[in-house]
């Protein structure tokens, strides 16, 4: 009952990587959250097909950077997989951006070496 599988957290982040702007009604105007978040949907919907190859998906490249960064507890887990998480968002965000402006394949190539070198690690 208490265990968390890797899918989980991968899981979780997908969802704030989608959701997190509405969490900004409470503190900006509702207007402006309503123009972030189609941006922010656009930018995360591009970074997850600019980084998913035939190989591995986002989303799979996620649960295995995660299942890599395993405490071994639950809460110790939680206080710092969220900012890997992060980082590895903003990475592929660059890695999309390449695939944009180049090729695809860059951006695949390269968040696939990004989940081995966590994996590897």
């Amino acid at each position: 009952m208490g265990c968390m599988y890797n899918w989980m957290y991968a899981g979780l982040f997908v969802f704030v990587m989608f959701a997190w702007p509405l969490f900004l009604f409470e503190t900006i105007t509702p207007v402006f959250v309503m123009l972030i978040f189609p941006l922010n949907t656009i930018i995360a919907v591009n970074t997850w097909y600019q980084c998913t190859s035939p190989e591995i998906s986002f989303f799979r490249g996620l649960s295995a950077i995660s299942a890599s960064q395993m405490s071994g507890c639950a809460n110790i887990t939680l206080l710092y997989l969220p900012f890997v998480l992060i980082g590895v968002y903003i990475i592929s965000i660059y890695y999309s951006t390449l695939g944009m402006l180049y090729d695809r394949k860059i951006s695949q190539g390269r968040f696939m070496r990004l989940v081995l070198w966590f994996i590897d690690a």
